[in-house]
């Protein structure tokens, strides 16, 4: 069995992998004067979401289903970081209120699994 600690882990960076695909995604929309790098920009989102379902479905041998996928909710954030980053969109005071109410659940959730998972 793979360790959990890894698949955690795991599981983020694939969250992180699978955040790219707006990236690309909005990158293509914004240079749509070339075909090709439409082209470019859309066989690279296939490459991200091929990437990303191998490392789901391991990580679906790991944990439930209702965890992981709770857990991907932090794909929000990463893609609030990402239109900063890449697109210079700002960031709002009822952006931020959200990002900390989705990390405080994330945060919750993966603590009342841990002491579900000691005390079994």
């Amino acid at each position: 069995m793979i360790n959990k600690k890894f698949s955690f882990i795991l599981m983020h960076v694939g969250f992180i992998i699978y955040s790219f695909y707006s990236v690309a995604g909005k990158t293509a929309s914004i240079n749509n004067q070339s075909k090709s790098i439409i082209i470019f920009f859309y066989v690279l989102i296939f490459l991200i979401l091929g990437l990303y379902a191998i490392i789901w479905q391991q990580i679906l041998k790991v944990f439930t289903l209702s965890f992981a996928y709770t857990n991907k909710a932090v794909i929000i954030i990463w893609g609030m970081i990402w239109g900063k980053l890449f697109f210079n969109e700002q960031f709002t005071l009822r952006k931020f209120i959200a990002v900390l109410l989705i990390f405080s659940g994330i945060l919750i959730l993966n603590l009342s699994k841990s002491k579900e998972g000691a005390n079994e």
